[in-house]
């Protein structure tokens, strides 16, 4: 893993920063399936409309997004950079 300083920085310059080796691969084929299903929910119009944004969807009502926002060594990660209390917000 980067130093914290290190991903800090590239946090608050660039907006995001990448922790490596958080998901194990379980964690990231079920997170293809699910967001490739509700992908494939959505009709031809919410892509239009959300053109600008690319696939933008509400993930509220699905509940394997609480599992993956409460991902320990996620947590853990951004705990790494001082973000001890991490909030969510989805589109």
């Amino acid at each position: 893993m980067a130093e914290p300083k290190v991903q800090h920085r590239a946090l608050i310059e660039d907006g995001f920063c990448v922790f490596e080796s958080i998901l194990d691969s379980g964690m990231v084929e079920r997170v293809t399936d699910v967001s490739d299903r509700l992908l494939e929910a959505q009709g031809p119009e919410h892509f239009e409309k959300q053109r600008s944004t690319g696939s933008l969807i509400c993930v509220w009502d699905d509940p394997f997004f609480s599992e993956l926002i409460s991902w320990q060594p996620a947590l853990d990660a951004i705990g790494s950079l001082g973000y001890t209390r991490p909030t969510f917000s989805t589109g």
